[in-house]
This record gives C-alpha cells, structure tokens and sequence, in this order.
C-alpha cells in the first residue's frame, strides 16, 4: 500500500522548503539586527538586502558554510546539512527508513525549536505560538505535516522499542495526538476510543494527557486498512510478538 504522504513529501518539495525556512530565518535575522543598531543609519544597508544573502552573511562570520558560498570551506556545509536533513525528514515521514535518523533528529530539532522562539521577533499573533503553526506560517504548511508525521512515528518506534525490551508501561506508551496523526483520525475520535473502552490507556493525576499501551496502539493501527508499511514493518520478523498483538480482537475499533 502507498503510503498517503508519498505525493507530498518529494525530493523538491523538501527543496522547495529548506529555501522557505532559510529565507525566514534570514527575515528573522534581519529584525535581531535591527534591534540591536537602531541608531545607526547604515543598518538599512543589510537589512533591505535578500533574507537568505542576508543569512549567509551571519552564517560565514561563524565560520558555517553559507548557501551558494564555495569560498574557504569552512568547518561545516550548513545549507548542505540543512538540505540532507530535511530530505530524509521528508522520507521518513512518508514511510521510508532512512540511513542515519540520527542526523535528522539532531539536525531537525534543534532547529526547530530555534526558530519557534525566535518567530516572534516577525510574528505577533499569540496562536502562531505552537510549534505547527510556525513551521506551518514560516516554512509551509506541507513542511508542518511532515514535522508532526515525523515526530509521531518516532515516538512510536522509540516507544515500541522499549516494549520489545520488556520496559515498564511508563515508558512503552504515546499519546492520542501521536496515534490519531500516525492513524489519519481526529484526536476525539482517538478520545472517544479510550472514553467507550475500545482503546486501553490511562491518565496519571499530574498529567493532561492520556498514555495509550504502545502495544495496543500498534495493534489498533494494524486493525486498520489503510494501515501505514512502516508499522507493519515494526513486528515482521518477530512471530511471537506478531502472535501477541493479534491475540487481542480488535475488530470493532475501527
């Protein structure tokens, strides 16, 4: 089965959007520098020269290699890291396995959350403050999906494997946001799963959210047509495990 992210999630489209995400952090940029040389006119010099030129700029003063810049080498290619990251980021959240997650998940991250707090030196309303919704008015509304698909098969594989380890319940759990983006359902309908009984999980005293048994919730999504590969993939090879999870019947959670 394809997965439903194939067609979004390209080689260009991730392109397309590393150039979105380099020319706001140059916007983002320009406006730090703004605030710090107010008083002097030749401020408006760098400030009205292009977003990404602008970002090159900062990029070679700390010694980064800037986009388009094949001057000296210096210690690291950012646009080239940036590029790779997002890429297999985009891979990745469409189901393919990639070679070094790891370097996505540094890279990615990282960044991220950089750019989250350093949007409000351009963006004012107090909603653009969760992480989708400045990636999704910053870099673009397709780059915010994959950053949420991204985020929930992680958490889905890292949680399953602490459930093959034997891990406590505490830690081989994830949250109905994660299960209703990885099962392409609203979050109240995945609410209304647990509430009917249909969906195991439980709510601790300090918490506002539920934590669903990763096991079960893999065994919910594999009850489910339109199933992703990658979560199949997770018990091929592993027949007692596989055994485990079809034990349950779960054919009335649909």
């Amino acid at each position: 089965m394809r997965s439903k992210w194939e067609h979004i999630f390209t080689e260009s489209a991730a392109d397309e959007d590393v150039r979105h995400w380099l020319a706001s952090l140059g916007r983002i940029m320009q406006e730090v520098f703004t605030c710090f040389t107010e008083p002097f006119p030749e401020r408006y010099l760098l400030r009205e020269s292009d977003p990404v030129d602008f970002l090159a700029h900062i990029l070679s003063s700390i010694n980064l290699h800037p986009p388009g810049n094949q001057q000296n080498r210096p210690c690291f290619n950012y646009y080239h890291g940036l590029r790779v990251a997002v890429r297999n980021m985009y891979l990745y959240a469409a189901g393919k396995d990639v070679p070094d997650f790891s370097y996505v998940f540094d890279f990615i991250d990282p960044l991220s959350i950089a750019t989250r707090k350093l949007s409000l030196f351009i963006l004012s309303s107090p909603e653009t403050l969760s992480m989708e919704k400045v990636l999704e008015t910053l870099v673009s509304p397709r780059f915010a999906q994959a950053y949420v698909a991204y985020n929930a098969r992680h958490r889905i594989e890292k949680s399953f494997s602490f459930y093959r380890a034997g891990s406590s319940s505490e830690t081989a759990v994830i949250t109905p946001p994660v299960l209703a983006a990885v099962g392409n359902v609203a979050y109240t309908y995945v609410i209304k799963l647990i509430k009917t009984g249909k969906l195991q999980a439980i709510k601790k005293e300090d918490s506002r959210w539920w934590f669903i048994p990763v096991a079960d919730a893999v065994n919910w999504l594999l009850s489910r047509r339109d199933c992703p590969d990658w979560v199949k993939r997770l018990v091929q090879g592993r027949d007692a495990l596989a055994q485990d999870l079809s034990a349950t019947n779960v054919s009335s959670i649909r």
